[in-house]
């Protein structure tokens, strides 16, 4: 039932039951103080299928408000369940990232004494990190990349070969690319993913001008702008494709 609130989102139901519900058979010492192993098994249960507590369920749904009120009584009674993961391999700290919740990440960062759990990847090998260049949480990457640099770990690769930098360019977020780019070389910035797909390609692709005009110096500099992926097919091609009409000018321009 309180995992249900959690799911509902009913910041005032949750906050009840944990002041003022008690296990069965307790009687307490005191009407003021509640049991704390009681509101420690509440905030810690777990539901079966995705292996969420319920400050997972609130970072899932993107409640803010209700994540902010669970943290505090994960701050107040017990911080190390934050860092466990769920069936994907992802914890809070991953979930407040992926959803932009850049005042939870705030908050999470500090209790990482380990930077290495910091920088954990998930089952698909993805960070707190990618999942922020991926979403376009300009905030959220600003306050990983310190820690990710100390641990070396801003230019790592997910599973498939995927980069912080192809990640912003596929979804076309220009802003986060931009502030990614002086932590890459320009091989690391031309580089393909497992299927050889560049993150010019991807922006090709995908319409994102922006990102495309960004990567043409570092891809021209690297003779690569013309080089063809797993398809056969080059950015250029793409955009064609897809009938990105300024992207195709800008290539065209770049390869004269």
């Amino acid at each position: 039932a309180f995992y249900q609130l959690c799911e509902m989102g009913d910041v005032d139901g949750i906050g009840y039951v944990l002041e003022h519900m008690d296990p069965p058979n307790y009687v307490r010492t005191s009407s003021e103080q509640p049991n704390v192993t009681y509101q420690k098994e509440l905030i810690e249960f777990k539901n079966e299928k995705e292996n969420h507590f319920p400050l997972m369920c609130a970072l899932v749904k993107q409640n803010e408000s209700l994540a902010n009120f669970l943290l505090s009584y994960h701050l107040k009674i017990y911080t190390q369940y934050l860092f466990e993961c769920d069936v994907g391999g992802k914890n809070s700290l991953m979930l407040a990232s992926q959803f932009g919740l850049h005042e939870i990440v705030q908050q999470l960062v500090p209790l990482y004494k380990d930077k290495r759990k910091l920088t954990k990847s998930d089952n698909y090998e993805k960070d707190a990190l990618m999942w922020a260049s991926q979403g376009g949480f300009r905030q959220v990457v600003n306050i990983l990349l310190p820690h990710f640099k100390e641990e070396g770990k801003i230019t790592a690769c997910a599973s498939n070969g995927m980069n912080n930098i192809m990640l912003a360019a596929k979804y076309g977020h220009n802003d986060v690319l931009q502030i990614l780019l002086p932590y890459f070389d320009d091989e690391q910035i031309t580089a393909g993913n497992n299927n050889g797909v560049t993150a010019l390609y991807f922006a090709s692709q995908n319409g994102h001008y922006e990102v495309v005009k960004t990567l043409l110096p570092y891809f021209k500099k690297e003779g690569k702008i013309e080089c063809k992926k797993w398809n056969c097919k080059t950015a250029l091609d793409q955009a064609r494709q897809n009938n990105h009409e300024n992207i195709v000018q800008l290539l065209l321009n770049s390869t004269s």
